[in-house]
C-alpha cells in the first residue's frame, strides 16, 4: 500500500539592494549614495598643508565604503581607523609616530599613500596583521596628483572582513611618508603635529566619529506558500539603528501596499521575524521587504509567489510498479531546474536537469534505483526558487 503526503515550499534567498554603491574612481559623486558626511572638520590646514575636511561611510550588500575629502601634497599618506569592539591597537600600523588614545582602540585600519597604494590591516590581539600586503587597485582610488591638491579618497572593504558588525567608531587622518611623522590633520579634528622634530612630531589622537552604523546583514529570507496564504520569514544580524520592517505586496510590480508592519528588536545579534499575507491573489503575488532605518529605507528585491488554477505548483507521486515518479508542474516560471530525490539520511539518490518551458505539464521520470520503504524528499530547484515534496513510501 502506498501513502503520500505533500508539503510545498517556495524559497527565495537574496541580498538586499542598499542605497549607496559608489564607483571606486577617486571622485565623490552625490548620486552614488554617500549621503551626508559622518564628520566634518574645521577646514583649517594642519601640518605642511594637510587638510582632512570631511569623512563619509556608506555600504551596499557586499562592501562598506569609506571616503574622505582632503587637500594634501602627493607625498603624504592616509589612514581610516575603525573600532567595532573592545580592545584594539594603541599605535599606527605603519609605525608612524601616532598614538591612539581613544576610549576604545582601533580594530582595523585601511590606509595607503597618495599615488596609488593601499593595505587593509586588522588587530589580532597582539599586533597588526597583513602589514605589507597590498589590496587590489580596484578596491580604492584617490585623485591627489600635486602639491596641496584638493581631492577625494575612497575605498571599499568586504563586509566579510568586518566580522563583528556593530555600530562603529571611525576617524581619518593624514600623516607623512616615514616613521618620524605624526598626525598632520584629522577628521574629526584632533591633535596635529607642530614640527618635523621631537616633541612636535609625536602626536596622540583620540576623537572618533562615534556610533557610525555598519550595515545590517540579511542572513536569510524565504516565502513559504501555504494553501491560501504566504508566510515570509527573514533572519537578520546587527539591526541596531533599525526602527522596523514592512512587508509589502503587489500583483503588478508597481503598486506595492504594506500588508504587515513589525517593530525592530534592536539587537546586535542574530534575530528572526515572520509575517503572513492572508489574501494573496490568483496569479503572481509579488512581495518585498522594507527595512526602515533612521533617516532612510532599504528595499529588498521582489519575491514572486504564484497562485494559479491548481492549488499545487509541484506534485510528485511515486509509481511503484514502474519505479518512477509522476510529476505535475503548474504555474512555475520558465527555466532550467534541478530535480533531486533525497532519502531520510540526506543522501541524494537521484539528480537530473529538467528544462521547463513555462507551460503546465505532467511528466514521468524513471528512477535509477528502487526506492525502499521510508521517507524521501523530491526537490525541484532553479537559481531563484525551490519546490519540495515529501513522500512517505510503504512497500
Amino acid at each position: 500500500m502506498k501513502k503520500t503526503f505533500t508539503l510545498i515550499i517556495l524559497l527565495f534567498s537574496f541580498n538586499l539592494l542598499f542605497a549607496g554603491t559608489p564607483t571606486i574612481d577617486g571622485v565623490i559623486n552625490g548620486s552614488e549614495g554617500w549621503g551626508a558626511p559622518v564628520a566634518t572638520a574645521d577646514n583649517t590646514a594642519g601640518w605642511s598643508g594637510a587638510n582632512s575636511r570631511k569623512l563619509y561611510v556608506t555600504f551596499d550588500a557586499n562592501f562598506v565604503y569609506f571616503g574622505a575629502e582632503v587637500s594634501s601634497p602627493d607625498w603624504m599618506s592616509w589612514a581610516f581607523i575603525l573600532n567595532t569592539k573592545t580592545g584594539g591597537a594603541t599605535t599606527d600600523s605603519w609605525s608612524r609616530l601616532v598614538t591612539f588614545n581613544h576610549a576604545n582602540k582601533p580594530d582595523y585600519t585601511f590606509r595607503g599613500t597618495f599615488g596609488g597604494y593601499a593595505e587593509y590591516h586588522s588587530w589580532n590581539g597582539t599586533a597588526w596583521a597583513d602589514v605589507g600586503t597590498a589590496v587590489a587597485a580596484t578596491e580604492y582610488a584617490e585623485n591627489i596628483t600635486g602639491a596641496n591638491a584638493n581631492g577625494f579618497i575612497e575605498l571599499r572593504v568586504p563586509r566579510s572582513l568586518l566580522a563583528n558588525q556593530t555600530p562603529a567608531d571611525v576617524q581619518f587622518y593624514i600623516t607623512g611618508d616615514n616613521n618620524t611623522h605624526g598626525n598632520f590633520d584629522a577628521v574629526p579634528n584632533d591633535n596635529n603635529a607642530t614640527s618635523w622634530n621631537a616633541p612636535g612630531n609625536t602626536t596622540t589622537i583620540s576623537n572618533y566619529s562615534t556610533n557610525v552604523t555598519l550595515p545590517i546583514s540579511l542572513l536569510d529570507i524565504k516565502a513559504i506558500k501555504n494553501q491560501s496564504s504566504v508566510k515570509v520569514e527573514w533572519t537578520v544580524a546587527n539591526e541596531l539603528n533599525i526602527t522596523g520592517y514592512e512587508l509589502q505586496h503587489a500583483n503588478d510590480g508597481v503598486n506595492f501596499k504594506t500588508v504587515s508592519t513589525l517593530a525592530s528588536k534592536n539587537s546586535s545579534g542574530v534575530v528572526s521575524y515572520s509575517a503572513t499575507h492572508n489574501t494573496p491573489v490568483r496569479g503572481k503575488n509579488q512581495y518585498r521587504l522594507i527595512i526602515k532605518e533612521q533617516g532612510r529605507e532599504q528595499v529588498s528585491k521582489v519575491m514572486i509567489v504564484n497562485f494559479g488554477a491548481s492549488a499545487k505548483d509541484f506534485i510528485a507521486n511515486f509509481q511503484q510498479g514502474s519505479n518512477s515518479l509522476a510529476l505535475q508542474i503548474n504555474d512555475i516560471e520558465k527555466g532550467q531546474y534541478k530535480l533531486s530525490v533525497i532519502n531520510a539520511n540526506g543522501q541524494q539518490v537521484q539528480v537530473q536537469t529538467i528544462l521547463h518551458d513555462g507551460i503546465n505539464k505532467s511528466m514521468t521520470v524513471a528512477l535509477k534505483e528502487n526506492l525502499s520503504q521510508g521517507i524521501y524528499r523530491v526537490l525541484l530547484q532553479s537559481i531563484l526558487s525551490s519546490y519540495v515534496q515529501t513522500l512517505y513510501i510503504n512497500q
